[in-house]
């Protein structure tokens, strides 16, 4: 299977009736009213490498590419000997959750981040490669 179908298949995963009635864990909140949130079934390991899907759940409009969301639903990868995350592929609904509609997505070309301590990426990065 290509690395492109690989991405298609995890997008169409995402978008199963199943993924909105998965167990949500709140990893954090911020001042600004922004949740994030992991689905703890979802985590896979292989070696350092960890895979997992995740919310980010505002509570006000948010804006990007004339399209405005309030849920990021994302399939995210971790190297957790390097200490870094990427993006594999996003979704972004129009209300908070997944049960709004869906109104962007986009499958990312490899781009990995170094994680940064109490960022999105490092909390997602530590809860993720402690498991």
């Amino acid at each position: 299977m290509t690395r492109l179908t690989s991405k298609l298949v995890l997008a169409l995963l995402l978008l199963c009736p199943s993924w909105a009635q998965a167990e949500w864990v709140k990893l954090a909140e911020t001042e600004s009213g922004k949740e994030l949130f992991i689905e703890d079934r979802s985590i896979r390991r292989n070696g350092d490498i960890a895979y997992a899907l995740t919310l980010n759940v505002s509570s006000k409009n948010l804006k990007a590419d004339k399209v405005t969301y309030k849920t990021v639903a994302s399939s995210q990868r971790f190297d957790c000997n390097k200490k870094q995350t990427e993006t594999i592929n996003f979704f972004l609904m129009d209300e908070k959750g997944l049960s709004g509609k869906l109104v962007g997505w986009d499958v990312v070309e490899e781009n990995w981040i170094p994680a940064v301590e109490n960022a999105v990426n490092g909390t997602l990065l530590n809860y993720v490669c402690k498991r």
